[in-house]
């Protein structure tokens, strides 16, 4: 796909291509008192959970709290690595 083919749109003033996929790394707490969000640059959270660490419970969670945040459907979420790791790589397709 050429970038003449590409729809761009401007999100965090930032441009990108609407059919391209932005990264974002994100430090998880599981089994925390209280949820908690913390934005610490474009692309880097650290986000805290009440889910345990168990059977993806963390994982789900952290991928509808990106969702919101973003204000994005939590299905455009993925998670790329980390899926046993405290620090996670989600692709969102915005």
């Amino acid at each position: 796909m050429s970038v003449a083919q590409c729809t761009v749109f401007l999100y965090l003033d930032k441009v990108f291509c609407y059919y391209c996929a932005m990264y974002i790394r994100v430090r998880v707490v599981a089994g925390a008192k209280k949820e908690v969000v913390l934005r610490t640059s474009e692309t880097e959270f650290v986000i805290s959970v009440k889910e345990p660490a168990r059977q993806n419970l963390a994982n789900k969670r952290v991928q509808g709290i990106l969702g919101e945040t973003l204000q994005i459907p939590p299905r455009n979420v993925r998670l790329i690595s980390g899926h046993r790791s405290p620090t996670k790589v989600f692709s969102t397709e915005l």
